[in-house]
């Protein structure tokens, strides 16, 4: 007896670009920033001032190292003492560097999740990417920047990326750069002249991450106001303050069903 072999249905083919959709209405929820603003603010203020600093530092250590190029014999405890200066204000720069990294992802993290809330569909790449973009060779370069250009326009209609975002990748990508050329000249130093070459680098780089850092602040300030400003132009009645974060960083619904809108608010 013959059987029929079993037919199949071949599988629809997959997508080659993935669209990443947001939350149903009912579930766009809005999750205060102002918290996380207020760290970005302290952490990058501190990092401006103490890239000042370390710029009035190796402007000292520069002279020192103009007069040895000259000829001149420097006393050793004077070169350790500009050594222990400069080895200090790098641990603290090196700190400060750690920390505002973190709280700008933090930032950066929320934000990203509150473009569903105020314009569903802008968000073009998953929410971890707030956090790996930075830390893959080459997409570092302009993923990050591609997310904040969705941040960007998610809090302003219309929103083509301004000035002040150009700016500050722009002095970012140049201190990543200049720093890295600093390193290299300033550990590879063998004449006086070469020290001051990585001097000179370093007080370059310290000048633009000062810079960058007060642009990433007045970034991160005009975005959060502009998503707070779209949040509540949504829905002004169901939009929690934001002034006011709830300990467990719990979210607030931002659009509810008419039979989920809860009574007395």
């Amino acid at each position: 007896m013959a059987t029929e072999s079993p037919q199949y249905q071949p599988a629809p083919p997959l997508s080659p670009d993935p669209v990443i959709t947001s939350h149903p209405a009912q579930h766009r929820i809005w999750r205060p920033l102002e918290n996380r603003l207020l760290a970005v603010k302290i952490v990058f203020c501190l990092i401006v001032g103490v890239w000042v600093l370390a710029v009035i530092s190796g402007v000292f250590e520069l002279l020192l190292a103009n007069r040895a190029a000259a000829g001149e014999n420097i006393a050793p405890n004077v070169l350790n003492a500009s050594d222990t200066r400069q080895m200090f204000v790098g641990w603290v720069q090196w700190a400060l560097w750690v920390a505002g990294a973190i709280v700008f992802i933090m930032w950066l993290y929320r934000a990203y999740q509150n473009v569903d809330a105020t314009e569903p569909g802008r968000r073009r790449y998953g929410y971890g990417w707030t956090i790996g973009s930075w830390f893959v060779p080459i997409l570092n370069l302009w993923r990050p920047k591609k997310i904040v250009n969705d941040i960007w326009r998610a809090g302003q209609n219309p929103g083509d990326p301004g000035f002040l975002l150009i700016a500050w990748w722009l002095l970012w990508l140049a201190n990543g750069f200049v720093s890295s050329s600093a390193r290299g000249a300033y550990s590879n130093a063998d004449t006086p002249e070469e020290w001051r070459t990585g001097i000179i680098r370093y007080l370059v780089a310290d000048g633009l991450g000062a810079l960058a850092a007060l642009l990433a602040v007045l970034v991160v300030i005009k975005l959060t106001r502009n998503l707070n400003a779209r949040a509540q132009a949504a829905d002004g009645s169901l939009f929690r303050d934001s002034s006011r974060e709830a300990p467990t960083d719990a979210p607030s619904v931002m659009t509810m069903t008419p039979s989920e809108t809860p009574t007395g608010r």
